[in-house]
């Protein structure tokens, strides 16, 4: 009996002493947290993500889709404005930069960039407009406006000041990156840039914008246009089968 004491005794004591080393340790654990990267200062939409933008700091919290670790940042480029003590996430981050320079290296086969004027302020969007942008193009003329169908969605490079100097291409801070835009530069295609062109002189042209790119939207619609002209091609193709030697 004494014996069964004894060995309960221990148990007991056994027990107390488990949970009493457990709990600091876990205790420590939780405080300790987990460890994870925000912004240390503010970071521009397009700006290329350096190790002097980022900071790590200790967090008892769980960030859900935040990215945590330094080779997922460093060296991508900000979709949007990034401000101080924000996390990183995969949307926010983006391998290609929207500059107009690797804009213009990424043109592909067919696909133009032209340069149309602002007509006024309001033309200008106040100088909200940002590269990658979709607007659709309005043509006015004495008779009217009215957006031609190869026209309805439209991707912006930049857009350039009276200088001569893209958005990308000023300072932040100084006067040419406050300047209004004298200019926007477009990626079109052949049929595009002709019916910009044959308006240029007799009529004026606005923009109307559409959404940013970093909009889930933006692509669908540029897709939306490419699939007005695959259908051009395709009537054309289906004329001429049909009426052999007769241009349409």
């Amino acid at each position: 009996m004494k014996n069964r004491t004894v060995i309960g005794i221990i148990c007991i004591a056994f027990a107390f002493l488990v949970f009493f080393a457990t709990i600091p340790m876990i205790s420590n654990k939780t405080t300790a947290g987990t460890s994870c990267i925000r912004a240390k200062s503010k970071i521009a939409r397009g700006s290329c993500i350096t190790k002097e933008d980022i900071e790590v700091y200790t967090s008892a919290e769980k960030h859900e889709g935040a990215l945590n670790q330094e080779e997922l940042i460093i060296g991508k480029y900000a979709v949007c404005d990034i401000f101080p003590g924000d996390s990183f996430t995969v949307e926010k981050l983006t391998d290609v930069s929207d500059s107009a320079a690797q804009s213009l290296c990424r043109l592909s086969d067919g696909e133009l960039a032209v340069t149309v004027p602002v007509v006024n302020l309001s033309a200008g969007f106040s100088g909200q407009l940002e590269n990658g942008d979709i607007v659709r193009v309005f043509i006015r003329k004495d008779t009217g406006s009215e957006v031609p169908d190869e026209l309805q969605y439209v991707r912006v490079i930049t857009t350039v000041t009276s200088e001569g100097v893209s958005r990308d291409g000023a300072k932040a801070g100084s006067q040419q990156a406050d300047a209004l835009p004298a200019s926007v530069m477009l990626a079109v295609n052949d049929e595009q840039a002709s019916i910009l062109f044959s308006h240029c002189a007799d009529s004026s042209l606005y923009l109307a914008f559409v959404c940013h790119s970093y909009d889930g939207r933006a692509q669908g619609y540029l897709d939306t246009q490419k699939a007005y002209f695959s259908r051009q091609a395709d009537e054309n193709a289906a004329a001429a089968a049909e009426y052999p030697g007769k241009e349409s």
